[in-house]
């Protein structure tokens, strides 16, 4: 009688024993593939985040951390100062305002005047701007050459407006199209 009994408890544990063992296994593995994933994405949000910050260096940072210097010594000699604009958002040219442009300019000055002036005539600056992409085609600036095109064009149309300087290079820190 005491063997049956014992038959009984190893069935019911052997049903539960055997697969506990290759479950146990399989668990492991697919915890470790959940936390190599959520590691992954997370270091991938990381990484895209940091990229988005390097852009909001300032002139004056930039100039302190060493920036770029060639054979002379260093590129520039701060007389100027880099400027950022509030962030323009334009209807796109032929897109019967479905398509939009949605940029936030730097632009880097001749002299620390024409920081000051830019402040004076944002509004002006702000018309101006918004005219000018939206006379944009999406075919003109989905390459680098029609970004570069339009930096020239901007440049060219700022420096109308200016009396006090130039402004000598223009970035573009965001740049979206939708």
């Amino acid at each position: 009688m005491s063997a049956p009994a014992k038959e009984e408890k190893p069935a019911a544990a052997g049903g539960h024993g055997a697969p506990a063992k290759g479950g146990g296994k399989k668990k492991l593995i697919l915890i470790l593939v959940i936390g190599l994933v959520l590691g992954g994405g997370g270091l991938g949000g990381y990484m895209f985040l940091a990229k988005g910050k390097s852009h909001e260096v300032t002139a004056e940072e930039g100039k302190e951390g060493g920036g770029k210097e060639g054979k002379d010594g260093p590129k520039d000699k701060g007389k100027g100062k880099l400027v950022m604009l509030k962030p323009i958002t334009a209807a796109l040219t032929k897109s019967h305002g479905t398509r939009y442009l949605r940029v936030t300019i730097g632009m880097e000055t001749s002299n620390e005047e024409v920081a000051k002036e830019l402040d004076t005539i944002s509004v002006q600056l702000a018309d101006m701007l918004i005219e000018k992409l939206g006379d944009v085609r999406i075919e003109d600036i989905d390459n680098a050459s029609g970004k570069n095109k339009l930096k020239t064009d901007i440049i060219l149309a700022t420096n109308e407006l200016l009396e006090s300087g130039v402004i000598t290079k223009v970035y573009f820190n965001e740049f979206f199209i939708q």
